[in-house]
């Protein structure tokens, strides 16, 4: 009887302890609800107080001097608002245009802050910070970003890693070493990779002609998509041959 006293009272303690630990588990989910809807709250008056800076600089980004910095002192979500709006044109544009928003980026210190996060305790500040230095086109990154990409287990945040690779890369080896690491998974995303690989701003047309000359077959096959998309003159009939040989090949082995 004693003993079945002490498990009444084991389940009871337990099921206080369950019932505490759900209370926190809401109460938590409250709590970032709530933030969330202030940030998003926040970000809009932001971009209503900003409007005439992000006006300025879209009327005088064909000037020959450098975008002003943006006005005042900013709060950290502040910054993260202008640094937002300025990476969505920096994909828009292309040539002097872009180059133009990207040094802003650099002067404004965006960059810098996000190169410092990649070495965040936090995952996900890290891979935050990848994704913006990748949008800000930040060539200093891509050693950082092809270790953490070596290091990653394959899951769609490497997608994410790849790509900030890709548009920041400033020698073909970097996109080569990128294809490498993303690919050595095994997963069947050849054509996916080829997108990727597409990102880039250097001329990937002799990197193509180089990976067609690969032993691994699976820069092969990225570039054999990425050739289809691109219809590169003269190389179409041989990409022809080459698929059958490799099929062939990979079916015999």
């Amino acid at each position: 009887m004693k003993m079945a006293g002490q498990h009444l009272g084991l389940a009871i303690a337990f099921i206080y302890v369950c019932l505490e630990l759900i209370g926190i588990g809401i109460l938590l989910l409250f709590y970032l609800k709530i933030r969330h809807l202030r940030i998003q709250r926040k970000t809009k008056e932001y971009l209503q107080k900003h409007q005439d800076y992000f006006m300025f600089l879209q009327a005088h980004l064909g000037d020959a001097e450098e975008l002003p910095l943006p006005p005042g002192k900013l709060t950290e979500l502040e910054r993260r608002v202008i640094q937002q709006r300025v990476t969505e044109w920096i994909e828009q544009f292309k040539g002097d245009l872009q180059q133009k928003l990207i040094a802003l980026c650099y002067n404004a210190g965006f960059v810098q802050q996000d190169l410092k996060l990649l070495d965040s305790l936090f995952y996900g500040r890290r891979i935050a910070a990848a994704y913006r230095l990748g949008g800000m086109r930040a060539v200093e990154a891509v050693p950082r970003l092809l270790t953490m990409l070596k290091h990653q287990k394959y899951s769609p945040l490497s997608i994410v890693i790849a790509r900030s690779i890709a548009k920041s890369a400033e020698h073909e080896q970097q996109l080569r070493d990128m294809l490498v690491y993303l690919l050595r998974h095994g997963k069947p995303i050849h054509h996916l990779a080829a997108d990727i690989l597409m990102e880039t701003r250097l001329d990937t047309s002799r990197l193509l002609l180089q990976l067609m000359k690969e032993d691994n077959p699976d820069l092969v096959k990225v570039a054999m998509a990425a050739m289809r998309g691109q219809e590169m003159p003269g190389q179409v009939p041989a990409l022809g041959r080459y698929a059958f040989a490799l099929e062939r090949r990979e079916t015999t082995a």
